[in-house]
Parts: C-alpha cells; sequence; structure tokens
C-alpha cells in the first residue's frame, strides 16, 4: 500500500486474479463465500476456516482448484512477466539439492532443487519443475507446473494429514 496507495487485494486483482481468469480467488472473506468453503479438519474434527480480516501476501489466500489452475496455465504462458522475470523465477535463488536428495535412492536425486521466486524450483533430467505448498491447521495445498512440458497439477486437501494424500496421489501420476 506504501508504494501504490492500493491496499493488496485490490493490487492482486488488478495484476494477478483479473488477467489470469481468476474468478473465485481472495485475501479476505467475500460474500461469495457462503457455503462455499470446505472446512479444514484436524484429527477427524471440523475446524473454522482462517478468515482474516486484513490482506497478507505471505498467507490466507482462499481459491478452488479451477482458479488455482487457471493461474498456472496464465505462469505457463508468461504470467505478465518480461522473459527476464520470468527467467528469475526459474533460477535456484537458495539451494536444497542435499535436503530433498534420498541417499538410499540417488538416481531419483534431482540434479538441483531449491527455492526460487515464489517457487520450489527442481531440475530432475531434462526436466525443470516449479512447486508451491501451503498448510495451515487443518488444509494442505499442493501446486505444480513444467515451464517445459507445460503441464501442472492442483491439490487442495482439508486434513491435517493432506500431505499425505498428495504423496499418494503424485505416486499414482
Amino acid at each position: 500500500r506504501a508504494r501504490t496507495g492500493k491496499p493488496l487485494d485490490v493490487q492482486a486483482q488488478m495484476q494477478v486474479f483479473a488477467p489470469a481468469g481468476m474468478r473465485e480467488t481472495a485475501f479476505t472473506a467475500q460474500p461469495w463465500f457462503k457455503g462455499r468453503l470446505a472446512l479444514p479438519a484436524v484429527d477427524g474434527a471440523f475446524i473454522a476456516p482462517t478468515l482474516p480480516d486484513e490482506p497478507s501476501a505471505a498467507d490466507n489466500v482462499h481459491t478452488t482448484a479451477r482458479d488455482y489452475a487457471r493461474f498456472l496455465v496464465w505462469l505457463m504462458a508468461g504470467g505478465g512477466l518480461t522473459p527476464v522475470l520470468a527467467s528469475e523465477q526459474r533460477t535456484i535463488q537458495v539451494s536444497q539439492g542435499d535436503e530433498l536428495c534420498n541417499p538410499v535412492m540417488p538416481q531419483h536425486c534431482p540434479a538441483s532443487a531449491g527455492f526460487g521466486l515464489g517457487w520450489q524450483v527442481i531440475h530432475l533430467g531434462t526436466k525443470t519443475f516449479m512447486m508451491h505448498t501451503g498448510n495451515d491447521a487443518g488444509e494442505f495445498s499442493f501446486a505444480y507446473w513444467s515451464p517445459g512440458t507445460r503441464e501442472g497439477a492442483v491439490i487442495l486437501t482439508n486434513g491435517n494429514r493432506g500431505a499425505e494424500a498428495v504423496l499418494a496421489a503424485i505416486d499414482i501420476l
């Protein structure tokens, strides 16, 4: 807000959500949320969702799998980024290669991996994957896309064991 004079949710709508075709995404509670939110679940018991009054760029974006997929498609098409920024987005800024390598199965170790600009970047063979996860109490999200193959996936869960479900789903892929 300090630079633009506009709140984050207004800026995000103008610069990301609208251009990406995301009509079901917001940082704060909206009237159209009524009856549409999946309740988070912890150990089989539903809890109240986190609905902040103020938007945060680091947390609590509420979206649908369809809108998140639209976002990935938009990113694959350049996402409003200049070629230099798109390249920077895919450049590893902080390495995680050693952390993501299982020494028991070195053939599955990524050539390199780490954090880029907003995404975890993983290089496996000749492919690059961009991945993002998120979790709060009773929620887990996973999304990935590949700039080279233009494929991706979005999985949203409403359980505290969502990461386990995502790993099982990835195993099937």
